[in-house]
């Protein structure tokens, strides 16, 4: 019988802007017969095949928490606009609107209490870098780098989707846009929660939310958490007020205050993906890989169109945990909904489980597509390690037969 697989975990904090989820290195069990590191031979026959090696361990794979910022280009290009719900009604909360140009952010801001935004390509603030939504794009474009058409504007809400405005030049300055928002079939479905529970913030308590986001907008941290202690004061299940202290308690790095506010936001609105898909995410970053599952599960349950990273944290779950059918299964599917590339880190962890199974084949093939997405990215050059490692072996095999 083949030996079982083993797998350890680990988890640091590479920076305070990066969440490092470690590969598990594959181990066979003592006994496992010709699977196992082969004992070295005694008398002077030599092999005519290579005796089989251990497995390579794979290189550590990342989650970013908080994204890189972009100084984007040199020249602003405005964008200003509205988000609206399809009934012409204005979004219950303010939402993000994001500009993403070829797979890469390029512009974050939120919309105001009318649902108005102002947006210039390549410009961050603390305020976008807190961004709650459910499946923030995380990659930023390189410091100073041109813009590569086209670029495509979306509204981001809990429990809503959006239309799109697709860029596909620079000519016109001042550009005008209308993002429009329906909400969820399967959110709908389960009671419209996160739209009752939004109506239902009291107007103070709304007001104390709002006075926060500002004060992210100018850098004050401080005065923001005051804020939203206010808001959650006011009203107790106030989720979004809850997830926005928990980021700011992971960027002081109190991440256990972090996850009592996750908690809190879970509690106080069970339809709020937000609050699971940012708890999943510190889950990970602590090595709690059951809770990162159920979290990340729940996540995906409230918005299964809306989840690349939270399927992406699914999928690293299970892989960490030795469920390796699992964590195909779920990876496959993170990357059928990610259609715009936008967690490329899929590609590197199917790698990996492709290559704990045994099919080296399909190991390389999601590196070279990993590398093909994000070419400079950290990781790169391990990726690109692992890759020459793969195709050594399998040099060394056929040159064997």
């Amino acid at each position: 019988m083949r030996g079982a697989l083993r797998y350890g975990c680990h988890a640091i904090l590479a920076c305070a802007l990066l969440l490092a989820v470690v590969a598990p290195a594959v181990a066979q069990a003592p006994g496992s017969g010709t699977g196992g590191t082969p004992t070295p031979g005694t008398g002077n026959q030599t092999p005519t095949n290579p005796p089989p090696t251990a497995p390579t361990p794979p290189p550590r794979l990342t989650i970013p928490t908080q994204p890189r910022l972009d100084q984007g280009p040199s020249t602003p290009y405005f964008i200003m606009g509205s988000v609206v719900l399809n009934n012409g009604n204005r979004p219950p909360e303010k939402a993000v609107v994001q500009a993403t140009c070829s797979g890469l952010v390029r512009g974050t801001t939120y919309t105001d209490s009318r649902g108005d935004f102002s947006l210039v390509l390549g410009e961050q603030s603390l305020n976008s870098n807190l961004d709650f939504s459910v499946d923030s794009n995380e990659r930023f474009g390189p410091q100073g780098s041109a813009l590569r058409m086209p670029c495509f504007i979306r509204a981001k809400l809990a429990g809503f989707i959006s239309s799109e405005f697709v860029v596909t030049r620079l000519s016109e300055k001042n550009l005008t846009v209308r993002l429009i928002l329906r909400q969820i079939g399967g959110f709908e479905a389960a009671g419209s929660t996160v739209s009752l529970a939004s109506l239902q913030v009291p107007g103070k308590a709304r007001n104390e939310y709002e006075k926060a986001l500002k004060k992210l907008d100018e850098n004050d941290m401080q005065a923001a958490e005051a804020h939203l202690l206010k808001a959650v004061r006011l009203y107790n299940k106030y989720a979004a007020a809850f997830v926005l202290l928990a980021r700011i308690q992971e960027q002081r790095n109190q991440l256990g205050l972090a996850r009592d506010y996750y908690a809190r936001a879970q509690e106080g609105d069970s339809h709020f993906a937000p609050g699971f898909a940012r708890g999943a995410l510190l889950a990970a970053r602590e090595n709690q890989w059951e809770e990162a599952l159920k979290l990340a599960r729940r996540a995906i349950e409230i918005e299964p169109s809306q989840s690349v990273q939270s399927r992406y944290v699914y999928a690293a779950a299970n892989f960490n945990l030795g469920r390796l059918a699992e964590a195909e299964k779920a990876a496959l599917a993170a990357a059928a909904v990610d259609r715009q590339h936008q967690q490329p880190r899929i590609q590197l962890l199917l790698a990996h489980i492709f290559e704990a199974k045994g099919n080296h084949a399909a190991a390389a093939k999601g590196l070279r597509e990993y590398l093909k997405l994000v070419p400079e990215s950290a990781d790169a050059r391990q990726a690109r390690e692992q890759l020459a490692a793969i195709e050594a072996r399998a040099a060394a095999a056929a040159a064997g037969k």
